[in-house]
């Protein structure tokens, strides 16, 4: 997570009650530096809780909660939907950085090319089309050479 962003949440966590206006600047702030907003205000609220039981701790001597079981369980429950979050974003960066080009044969017009890039790179096939349209004296050239050594797709 980006420091400016965990500086900020450390700063809301420190009172006694974080306001509205705070869980949308570290909201905002978070989709600025392309963080996951519902993530930064998960950890928002697990480190104020976590500093909620540090004071408790401090001042009543032995820790002791009134409900303790329930919040032992949200701690499961917060620190799963985390590991989730994390998995999920794993999982789209792998799968964007794993898919290889090929020619498709769903979808295609002439041989594929134009398909299979546009799968590849997860955009209109006609954007595509049009692209190499409109550039045709190279793109011609590219597409008979793509059409001859990209592989088809399964």
């Amino acid at each position: 997570m980006n420091p400016d962003l965990e500086k900020l949440i450390e700063m809301a966590a420190k009172g006694d009650a974080v306001t509205d206006r705070q869980r949308e600047i570290i909201r905002n702030k978070a989709v600025s530096l392309g963080e996951d907003p519902d993530e930064a205000e998960l950890i928002l609220d697990l480190t104020v809780k976590g500093n909620k039981k540090k004071e408790v701790g401090k001042t009543g001597g032995d820790y002791v909660m009134e409900d303790d079981v329930e919040d032992k369980f949200m701690d499961d429950m917060s620190q799963r939907l985390l590991n989730q979050i994390h998995s999920d974003k794993r999982i789209k960066e792998e799968s964007v950085q794993t898919k290889a080009l090929y020619r498709k044969t769903e979808g295609k017009i002439l041989c594929g090319v134009c398909a299979g890039i546009a799968d590849k790179y997860n955009i209109y096939a006609l954007v595509v089309r049009l692209i190499f349209f409109f550039t045709y004296a190279i793109s011609l050239w590219v597409y008979i050479v793509m059409a001859i050594t990209l592989p088809k797709d399964n």
